[in-house]
């Protein structure tokens, strides 16, 4: 699957799984981390949309969880901002690092079970459970347009 067609399969399990789970549109939060990890599996992949823009992404990515944080935290905003600032500069260094040393192979580490674990664990002791179904949603969409089409 290109991009844009896990972009639409993870926004179509998406609006099927708030029918079920209103509480996902109570913020903007779920559906940017849906859409943002919808692609992120193939940042493993130099050719990939979300590799040739990784920066941009991992900013679109960042602020996501900024906003996710930001709305979770009952801290003044000044602090806030300085949280939110820090946060994003050490996961932007952290993604950088990740795709210049450590790029592993296409449809190796970045699309299996233990990275999405990996990512949304700490997401959802962090963030809580509707920033972790978002992000859930659009990763496993991922993993299952890419599962499907290896069948046919």
């Amino acid at each position: 699957m290109n991009w844009i067609a896990h972009l639409a399969f993870s926004l179509a399990l998406f609006l099927a799984a708030c029918a079920f789970y209103p509480s996902l549109l109570t913020s903007p939060s779920p559906i940017l981390l849906c859409l943002t990890a919808s692609i992120l599996p193939d940042i493993d992949h130099k050719n990939s949309k979300i590799s040739r823009l990784s920066f941009f992404i991992s900013l679109v990515f960042l602020c996501a969880l900024s906003v996710v944080f930001v709305s979770q935290t009952q801290q003044p905003l000044a602090e806030k901002l300085q949280l939110v600032l820090l946060s994003f500069i050490l996961l932007a260094a952290a993604l950088h690092v990740f795709l210049a040393l450590l790029r592993p192979r296409h449809r190796g580490i970045t699309h299996s079970f233990f990275f999405f674990a990996l990512l949304c664990v700490p997401v959802f002791f962090a963030f809580g459970a509707t920033a972790a179904a978002g992000l859930s949603i659009g990763y496993l969409s991922h993993l299952l347009g890419d599962f499907t089409l290896k069948l046919f």
